[in-house]
Order: structure tokens, then sequence, then C-alpha cells
């Protein structure tokens, strides 16, 4: 399996919170928002983003890897992305993922909460605070059921692999 996927983490979806909880104005978040912080500038407007990358997610028999990679879309005459992780690359071997969960963030604006596909990993590495989620844009409804998709997709072929 091979799909572009956003990475976000738990730090970063906590930092999001507090530049966009539930209930905030346009205006508000313009304040907030830190210039060094994730965000897409549409018609002068910047808009914190959930993510922190974007990037191809390959799922393979015994591995799962991520490469992040620049957007390159027509939406791009439209909006500019800023502060997005293009370097961020992992591999993890399947047989060292102890659990895979979703993890709900709940103090994020309502209309960009996303239920994202967290993998702990056996190993010392930051890796258990990665957060995967497909892209989307728009109503995130599509998003949600991607995701659910996914999360079933990789723990069968994590359990199948564990046993």
């Amino acid at each position: 399996m091979n799909l572009t996927v956003w990475v976000s983490s738990i730090k970063h979806l906590q930092q999001f919170s507090t530049i966009a909880p539930d209930g905030v104005t346009a205006n508000e978040i313009k304040r907030r928002l830190p210039k060094d912080f994730p965000q897409m500038t549409i018609n002068q407007y910047n808009i914190p983003l959930v993510m922190n990358s974007e990037g191809k997610l390959i799922v393979e028999e015994n591995s799962i890897s991520f490469t992040a990679k620049r957007k390159n879309s027509f939406l791009m005459a439209f909006q500019k992305y800023k502060n997005l992780d293009y370097n961020l690359s992992f591999k993890l071997d399947i047989l060292e993922i102890n659990c895979i969960a979703r993890y709900h963030h709940i103090d994020i604006i309502s209309k960009y909460n996303i239920h994202w596909i967290r993998l702990m990993h056996s190993s010392e590495k930051t890796i258990n605070n990665l957060l995967i989620s497909c892209r989307g844009y728009g109503c995130f409804t599509k998003v949600h059921n991607k995701n659910d998709k996914l999360h079933i997709f990789l723990k069968e072929i994590i359990e199948k692999n564990n046993v």
C-alpha cells in the first residue's frame, strides 16, 4: 500500500489547540499563530495546520515507512505552505510495533479535529509521539472514513506479523 498521509505529533496538536481552540474567531487565531508554526496562506489569511509534514506512507509486509514530500498540486497557485518538515522520514519494522491506537485531541477546534492513527514502537525513539492521518480538505468526514480503513488495515498487518 502506498498513499499520501499527514504526519503530526501529540506535542504539535497540543500547541495547535492553544492557537485554535474550539470557539475562537479567525482574528484570535491570527493573533495567536506563531510565525514558525506550520501554516498555509490563502488570500492573505494564515491558517494553522494540524500536520507538520505530508508525504508518502508505504506499507509493506514487514515494514511501514514514511518520506516527506513537498506539496505539488494545482492548489499551490492559491495556497502557500510554510514551516512544514520536508526532511521527516522513518521506517518501522512491523515486529517492533507494540500497539496501534487511535488518538483524538479533544481541545482542537471541532472542524479540524481528526481521529489520528498512533503507532507505538518498541524502541526508545520519539516515533511513539508521531501520528498519521490520511490527508483531506474541506469536510473531514471523508478523512475519518479513510483513517478508519487505514487503521483496520494496519492493525490486521501488525496482528498477522505478531502471531
